[in-house]
């Protein structure tokens, strides 16, 4: 792996979320590799960090802004590709849900397990072509189908939580079968997991999964893998996550303007503080972060597009949003006193908190 070359390019943060080191191999692997089999299409690269369980995951600026436009030039040329892909991410959704009922809660064979994985990938391809492509299509194509892209994607909101959910209950019953934590089970790669169900044995040591714990970065290049833990995973994970000290730039997702008190909350869980009119900072949003953006005066998200679920959120609720702003929760010390101009897609520090 060449660093200093990583180094170089720009990276943006697609997503970031309670996933494994093990979903996301299979997710980064997806990105680089699989979705091609469904879409024509990939991203050659993309990297995932994972500290302690709390997974964020970055896209090369250059290469999602080709092969989004890629996307949207299919569908000007045949408009309805779009219908196919909801209709697809539909069937998916179904798919998934299906297979997870008839295996949860019970320990897997390899080919029950595979079967799974089948219906993950099947979600993933079309669940990527749905949500990415918006942001590129022309504002006459955006607007005839961001209804029904953004009902598709309400459809499938909570899938990926959910097989989450499935894999740690999986990882449950196979660390009390080989007295290892359900989070050190996650921390195989999917090769690993895949020789732990043949073979029955871990094939390596409880030390090295407490350290790939601590912190994982992977680096995915053309469907292959790198897993880099400890020292030279912190200086990637430092380097992808830049600060910026100027206002920030993202994509509006409702209009307004406002200040407030920003509270950057990552874990809508173990959350500090959070008073009614606060603004909301975070990577991304999912359901469980609702009870706080009720609470919001405004919110504002590191990742995110205009089908992400901050934006189609921001739309119900009608409050102030910005999505995309990259690096929100490293730039804006929690308790600073900012302004969100939703109106222009901007976010400034007033009064920083030190």
């Amino acid at each position: 792996m060449d660093l200093a070359k990583i180094k170089k390019d720009i990276w943006i943060k697609n997503w970031a979320g309670h996933w494994s080191v093990l979903t996301c191999h299979y997710l980064g692997k997806q990105y680089s590799r699989r979705i091609h089999d469904y879409l024509g299409v990939n991203l050659k690269h993309s990297i995932i960090t994972v500290r302690r369980g709390f997974s964020t995951c970055y896209f090369s600026r250059r290469e999602l802004n080709k092969l989004g436009r890629e996307l949207a030039g299919r569908v000007r040329a045949e408009e309805t590709l779009i219908l196919i892909w909801i209709k697809n991410i539909k069937a998916a959704t179904r798919g998934i849900n299906k297979i997870m009922a008839s295996l949860s809660g019970r320990l897997l064979s390899l080919d029950e397990y595979h079967r799974f994985l089948d219906k993950f990938i099947d979600f993933g391809a079309y669940n990527f072509a749905v949500k990415k492509v918006v942001d590129y299509l022309p504002d006459e194509l955006m607007s005839k189908f961001l209804s029904p892209l953004a009902s598709a994607r309400l459809y499938s909101e909570n899938v990926y939580a959910d097989t989450e959910k499935f894999m740690e209950k999986l990882a449950a019953k196979i660390g009390k079968k080989y007295d290892y934590k359900p989070e050190l089970i996650l921390c195989l790669s999917d090769d690993e997991f895949d020789t732990l169900l043949k073979r029955g044995e871990i094939p390596i040591s409880k030390k090295e999964l407490e350290r790939r714990f601590e912190i994982s970065t992977i680096f995915f290049n053309h469907g292959k893998d790198e897993l880099l833990i400890g020292s030279p995973a912190v200086s990637l994970d430092n380097a992808l996550m830049k600060r910026s000290y100027g206002p920030l730039r993202g994509l509006s997702a409702y209009p307004g303007r406002i200040r407030g008190i920003a509270r950057i909350i990552l874990d809508p869980f173990q959350r500090k503080t959070f008073n009614s009119g606060d603004i909301l900072v975070t990577s991304m949003t999912r359901p469980e972060y609702l009870p706080l953006i009720n609470l919001s005066s405004a919110f504002i998200t590191d990742a995110g597009g205009r089908l992400c679920h901050a934006a189609i959120t921001a739309r119900e609720v009608k409050k102030p949003c910005v999505v995309g702003l990259e690096s929100a929760t490293k730039s804006i010390p929690d308790g600073s006193l900012i302004e969100v101009d939703a109106d222009k897609g901007e976010v400034e520090i007033i009064k920083r908190y030190v």
